[in-house]
């Protein structure tokens, strides 16, 4: 929707009952996501094999090369306090922007955290969980089990889906905080334990 469009306008999103696509329901959004999830589908790849920026790296894969290939694309930095666990940003003009995050074991790669993006905007933010899970379904096969749970203080509302394939977990995170009225949306790719 481009700018001063109105309800009447072509490409203006409505569901049922005159609501905008933002204040969806989260069951809304879910059989949203999931009839197109079921109206397309992916080539298959190894889910071994994951994409990080322009960098492939794979599971199980020697901690220097690991980290050498990483620090040609993206600023790679130990995380305090953790054991051989590493998060990965790239610069976006003077900010820095989160990629994912690393963890080796016995200097082998075991754990690999791809950050989809962050959205106040639902629909991207759907967008998001399902390019992520049509990667995972063509990677791994159908979902083996998925799960939606609600954590709620006066504060915040936490609602968190998860997807979770034989080798990967989709992860998308819906914020609401009553102080500031913002509402975001973080999707994560994660493969390994």
């Amino acid at each position: 929707r481009g700018p001063g469009a109105t309800p009447s306008s072509p490409g203006y999103l409505y569901v049922r009952r005159q609501e905008p696509l933002y204040s969806m329901s989260i069951r809304r959004c879910l059989a949203l996501f999931m009839t197109a999830l079921l109206l397309s589908w992916n080539a298959p790849s190894t889910a071994q094999e994951v994409l990080l920026s322009s960098v492939r790296l794979a599971m199980g894969q020697d901690r220097q090369k690991a980290l050498e290939s990483l620090r040609r694309e993206l600023i790679v930095s130990e995380i305090a306090g953790t054991v051989d666990q590493w998060m990965l940003s790239k610069r976006q003009g003077t900010k820095f922007v989160p990629v994912g995050m690393i963890r080796f074991e016995n200097r082998r790669l075991v754990w690999v955290s791809r950050l989809w993006g962050e959205y106040q905007d639902l629909f991207e933010g759907m967008s998001s969980v399902h390019a992520a899970t049509q990667n995972a379904i063509a990677a791994s096969g159908p979902a083996l089990r998925m799960n939606a749970r609600t954590q709620t203080t006066p504060e915040v509302t936490v609602k968190t889906l998860e997807f979770k394939f034989s080798d990967v977990t989709i992860q998308a995170i819906l914020v609401d905080s009553r102080d500031s009225g913002r509402r975001t949306m973080t999707v994560t790719e994660i493969y390994g334990d």
